[in-house]
């Protein structure tokens, strides 16, 4: 395994407030035993943790471990997200191994049950700009670079995308503009426009390899520019923004063919009929497909109706399949 990042800034009061947080949860893991456990699962509310951030930190840690403890527990995904949000790598590892036993085989609780946890991004609970991880140290041959929308998400938590996609690629990268100025003054570090990002990006991925874009929400008008100029193989955006600041994610003289671009968004979404509208008078009408929701969030609605790895085979350059068509 492979791994860098870049975290262009300090953290800031909420991150680090987030952080000793999480250092006391893993203080707390290390010193839990079967019977703790057990007495934690059988307290009150242990199935409902509130994060609320005005709470007590002893309080939150103490209903978090009684949800992830409990066998019984209900899958309660505001947790769940803040966990994979805000605890690291090594922590998520403890409580897999000191609680996954207990959970179901199904759905996410499911997932990261059975998952690697040597795959999981090392440093995502600081919320780097840049993160790009290869499984193997070998060429790889297939690349998948993911664009963030303004909530620095995947429309989910980027370490449960990863679950998701680390198996399919050999190298991904996650992007992320804490400016949230839609990439278009690129990310300290890496460039200061789309231009100088691409010739970063560049650099990662070898001459030769199979190169893919996705994006959610606001991060997609960058997306689709920077596919342009690493000349990228296939692009999946998800309800894409279609212009900011008088820059459009469109250019008049734009080379990606509609057949390996797709633009995906939400039928029953006012905000996202309005997006898909400006995006049909572009050469890409022929790449819109609609998803059958009522949430922006249309990638998470690809990833938790099971149709992921349809869309993950045809970036990694093979055939669409029919749930995408």
């Amino acid at each position: 395994m492979k791994y860098d990042y870049i975290k262009s800034r300090p953290l800031n009061r909420q991150e680090k407030g987030r952080l000793r947080l999480a250092i006391k949860l893993d203080r707390r893991l290390r010193s839990v035993t079967n019977a703790d456990a057990n007495q934690i699962s059988n307290q009150p509310n242990g199935n409902t943790p509130r994060l609320s951030s005005g709470r007590k930190s002893d309080h939150l840690i103490q209903d978090l471990l009684a949800y992830f403890s409990s066998p019984s527990a209900e899958v309660n995904q505001a947790v769940i997200d803040w966990a994979l949000c805000y605890v690291s790598a090594r922590i998520l590892q403890r409580l897999i191994s000191t609680h996954a036993q207990e959970w179901p085989e199904r759905g996410i609780l499911g997932l990261l049950k059975h998952s690697e946890p040597c795959l999981l991004l090392p440093r995502e609970h600081i919320t780097p700009d840049f993160q790009s991880f290869q499984r193997l140290r070998a060429r790889p041959k297939t690349a998948l670079i993911c664009f963030t929308g303004n909530a620095h998400r995947l429309n989910m938590p980027v370490q449960l995308f990863h679950i998701f996609a680390v198996g399919s690629f050999d190298l991904v990268i996650y992007l992320r503009d804490d400016a949230r100025q839609r990439f278009i003054y690129g990310i300290p570090g890496l460039g200061n426009n789309f231009e100088e990002l691409s010739g970063k990006l560049r650099e990662f991925i070898p001459r030769g390899c199979h190169t893919a874009i996705l994006s959610a929400s606001s991060g997609g008008l960058a997306a689709l520019r920077i596919a342009e100029y690493l000349g990228a193989h296939k692009v999946a955006l998800f309800s894409p923004e279609f212009s900011f600041k008088n820059i459009s994610g469109v250019n008049d003289s734009a080379k990606l063919s509609s057949a390996n671009t797709r633009l995906f968004f939400a039928k029953n979404h006012s905000f996202d009929t309005k997006l898909a509208k400006k995006w049909a008078t572009t050469q890409l009408i022929d790449s819109i497909r609609w998803l059958d929701t009522s949430s922006h969030g249309t990638l998470s609605y690809l990833v938790y109706t099971n149709k992921f790895f349809a869309l993950a085979t045809w970036l990694a350059g093979n055939g669409e399949c029919p749930v995408l068509r």
